[in-house]
């Protein structure tokens, strides 16, 4: 197992301003505690986000600010620690320990919000690192690590319609 380095530990306020940001945001035909099991369902992440290879909550429910897992993203791991848990609508996770002494600070945002026709993510990133990459290196990562995430949205709605198939949703 590679020696893991601790993360500065980040609230809400590393998405506003943070030198790497993403936001990406996706209409899915169900209803917004579908989708939020989905997100809370960790071992399930590897099926739809790819990068992930393995995802596990440290402790037992019930799960909570404060909880923590771990993510493998190929053999390297992290360790997350969930700062925002508010069912259906919002969560978020800072990455409290690295593989990579240079990660800085990292936090990812989930907001569920209730449509005409199911539900929209917003999801955000935001990273600042000990040691920013080159321009040269970030210019080539960017388009990868978007086509990567617009991926795993792609993928998320397909899990979801498996998972769930033909919701019908009641407006009114």
């Amino acid at each position: 197992m590679p020696q893991m380095y601790p993360c500065e530990r980040v609230g809400l306020d590393i998405f506003d301003g943070a030198p790497f940001y993403s936001r990406y945001t996706i209409d899915l035909p169900i209803a917004p505690h579908q989708l939020w099991e989905v997100l809370t369902d960790v071992e399930a992440w590897p099926q739809w986000d790819r990068v992930i290879t393995k995802a596990t909550w440290i402790g037992p429910p019930p799960h909570r600010v404060g909880s923590t897992r771990t993510i493998e993203i190929g053999g390297l791991k992290g360790t997350e620690e969930t700062f925002v848990w508010s069912p259906p609508h919002h969560l978020a996770f800072r990455l409290i320990e690295s593989y990579r002494q240079a990660t800085g600070a990292s936090a990812e945002e989930y907001r569920i919000e209730t449509t005409e026709h199911g539900c929209r993510l917003t999801w955000t990133r935001a990273r600042r690192p000990r040691n920013p990459p080159s321009w040269l290196a970030r210019t080539l990562a960017k388009p990868l690590i978007r086509r990567a995430n617009h991926k795993a949205l792609k993928r998320l709605r397909k899990y979801t319609n498996q998972r769930f198939g033909p919701t019908i949703l009641y407006t009114g």
